[in-house]
């Protein structure tokens, strides 16, 4: 630790961290402008300036490590003139007429400019010509803009699209756009501190003191992100998070204009699907009044999840999101991990570039995500995850004993090569580093195989590897542990569900955290407590199951977010059985890949050139396919990042996915004339 005195307080602070963060981790206060916690100081506002004892003018708190014996002055006369004429300059030509601005009464600049005491502007400078811009579901006005940095910064370091960058010209300045890398997630308009980047559908629509702010959970995916759910006489006008420490996707922030709403329900049906994003109370009571609960995707992650118990000696999965920061490897299966899961992707993207951490990623293709994501790529071929974790595991474990080591060595290495695609060499090339993690996604729960890749992944928890499973819907891990989930054929009826922001009870996220749900609109319809109610229940509120629920003993209205435990369970002697032949698929494959963009109304077919090759496609053609769900059409798209006779097919009804499709991949062999049109 480095002991230093800020306004003749004692201040102790780690190495390497900055006089800024050593005075806020202690309470005290520098005003910053273009400081974000979550990505690397940009020092352009120069707000954070302070005075050293024996160091000439001021200095950039944000840019200055701390000393042992560093006698630091935050504020003083000069200082606050300094930062005063700093203001004066930032405002040049800023229009003022903050009446009009999205941005007012939620304003960082109004707020400095009125703690320094600005009433008129004393500095002047030639006008430029600077026109709004259309950045998809946002728009930027460079007349506005003060270039601190904020969202470009978040954008490579958080969001890990890099679709923004600045465009130097002195005066003329501004922040460049790429539209191509964008995936509209709005984290850049969120962390603006000014009114330079809005979102289109708030524009002109509310005013920052008229919104009424209900904090709740974002159940878009098993993230479970803490949000503010913003409305204005009921009606919600937009969906935050935290500027400085969270971060929401584009479902996340722009979900709530395709939410859901209630829908008819056969109260006499004896079977029900559910979503996924339902609260543990919801389920708890379906289960508790006789419903058999469908969803083939959280059945398969059950079954999952107690294959990895017997041979892990863990109940659940013991890593968060938070380790991927710490590791020095990570090893991806999640082919779908963009939409999937946004907050992984960034903390993987953070981890590899930041962190300087080595991310492999397995797929059965290669897309645009996973090429930002993964330091490497490595290939298997679809229905061959078994041989692939096979492999896997005779690597990682270098001393096997007993039957360990006798199922490893009747391995037939090179015939699950050959068949998987996976090399020994490039396996044996990866860097397994001193903490290695190992995150797995939604389609290894639901492969022909799932049950023998727990039972290994458990062996690789137990010899000390740390295990991430994404739950593959929003509160697939609450209700894995609140009831039993069944598979389906996909005739049930469906369980009417409250659109997200109208849910009050609890979910668990990734991290095995239970967090409460707070409603900010209304809806009226079926829900799970009136049913109780009318079956004699003595509840009054869906919520009053709360404390009844498997592993929580807390009342809502008492509920502070935890970690749910997670109870050791006997081991059992071996885990894994032989590893099967691996099928092939013949012809064309593609992907059924959930569309996960609020702003998207139409999916798209997007294969490889490979595909379109063997298919007599070209880029632009509208295809007619022949699927399991039905025929779908949609327009081809040829993508260079994708290898391999494989296509993704994109559809909007994850939950139909989920319930008629358990594995996501399909063998297709479209004749030309059917996919013209024919």
């Amino acid at each position: 630790m480095v002991n230093l005195t800020i306004d003749n307080r004692a201040v102790s602070a780690r190495e390497n961290e900055t006089i800024l963060q050593a005075a806020r981790n202690a309470g005290l206060y520098i005003p910053t402008l273009c400081f974000l916690s979550k990505v690397s100081a940009a020092g352009s506002c120069r707000l954070c300036v302070v005075e050293i004892e024996g160091v000439c003018g001021a200095v950039a708190s944000c840019q200055t490590l701390v000393k042992e014996g560093l006698k630091v002055t935050t504020n003083s006369a000069a200082l606050f003139e300094t930062r005063r004429q700093i203001m004066q300059m930032m405002c040049v030509n800023h229009p003022l007429q903050c009446g009009v601005c999205d941005k007012s009464g939620d304003c960082e600049l109004q707020d400095k400019a009125l703690e320094f005491g600005l009433r008129e502007q004393v500095f002047s400078a030639k006008e430029q010509p600077r026109i709004m811009e259309d950045w998809n579901a946002l728009t930027y006005d460079p007349a506005l803009c003060v270039l601190c940095e904020r969202c470009v910064r978040t954008c490579n370091e958080i969001v890990g699209d890099a679709a923004l960058s600045i465009e130097t010209g002195g005066y003329k300045s501004k922040i460049a756009f790429d539209s191509l890398a964008c995936s509209n997630c709005g984290e850049c308009a969120a962390v603006c501190p000014v009114g330079a980047i809005v979102t289109k559908d708030f524009k002109y629509r509310a005013n920052a003191w008229e919104l009424t702010k209900t904090p709740s959970v974002c159940l878009y995916c098993s993230s479970g992100c803490d949000v503010v759910v913003e409305t204005k006489r009921g009606e919600i006008k937009r969906v935050s998070a935290d500027v400085e420490n969270g971060f929401l996707c584009a479902l996340g922030r722009f979900g709530f204009k395709q939410s859901r709403g209630a829908t008819a329900f056969d109260k006499n049906a004896k079977t029900i699907r559910v979503n996924g994003d339902e609260t543990n109370e919801e389920i708890f009571l379906l289960d508790e009044m006789g419903y058999k609960l469908v969803n083939n995707a959280i059945a398969d992650f059950q079954t999952f999840l107690s294959a990895y118990a017997k041979a892990s000696g863990e109940t659940l999965y013991n890593a968060s999101v938070a380790d991927i920061a710490v590791s020095d490897t990570i090893l991806l299966f999640a082919p779908a991990i963009g939409g999937e899961c946004a907050s992984i992707k960034s903390a993987i993207i953070r981890a590899a570039t930041i962190g300087g951490a080595e991310v492999v990623a397995f797929a059965p293709f290669e897309n645009e995500t996973i090429a930002k994501a993964a330091t490497r790529f490595i290939r298997y071929e679809t229905l061959a995850e078994e041989g692939a974790f096979a492999l896997l595991l005779k690597t990682l474990i270098k001393n096997p004993e007993g039957e360990l080591k006798r199922w490893i060595e009747d391995l037939d290495v090179g015939a699950l090569s050959a068949a998987s695609g996976v090399g020994e060499e490039e396996l044996e090339s990866i860097a397994i580093g001193k903490k290695t993690l190992i995150a797995l996604g939604g389609e290894i729960y639901s492969c022909p195989k799932a049950e023998n890749i727990a039972a290994m992944i458990g062996l690789l928890r137990a010899k000390g590897f740390d295990i991430l499973m994404i739950p593959p819907t929003p509160n697939a891990l609450g209700i894995a542990l609140t009831a039993d989930i069944h598979s389906g054929e996909g005739d049930e009826s469906d369980f009417p569900a409250a659109p997200n922001e109208a849910k009050e009870g609890t979910v668990v996220t990734i991290d095995r955290v239970i967090k409460p749900l707070n409603a900010a609109i209304a809806c009226d319809g079926v829900s799970a407590g009136k049913l109780a109610k009318e079956r004699g229940s003595q509840i009054k509120w869906t919520i009053d199951a709360c404390a009844r629920l498997p592993f929580n003993d807390v009342a809502f209205d008492d509920l502070t977010p935890y970690a749910i435990d997670n109870p050791k369970t006997e081991i059992s002697v071996f885990a894994p059985s032989p590893i099967a032949p691996i099928e092939e698929f013949s012809g064309s494959m593609a992907r059924y890949d959930a569309v996960y963009n609020p702003f998207k109304q139409e999916g798209e077919m997007i294969g490889s050139k490979q595909f379109a090759l063997a298919n007599g496609l070209k880029n632009g053609d509208n295809v007619k396919i022949k699927t399991k769900l039905g025929v779908i059409a949609r327009k081809f798209i040829v993508s260079p990042k994708m290898k391999g006779v494989i296509a993704k097919l994109e559809v909007f009804d994850l939950p139909k996915i989920q319930t008629r499709i358990k594995y996501p991949y399909e063998a297709v062999n479209p004749r030309k004339d059917e996919l013209n049109g024919g």
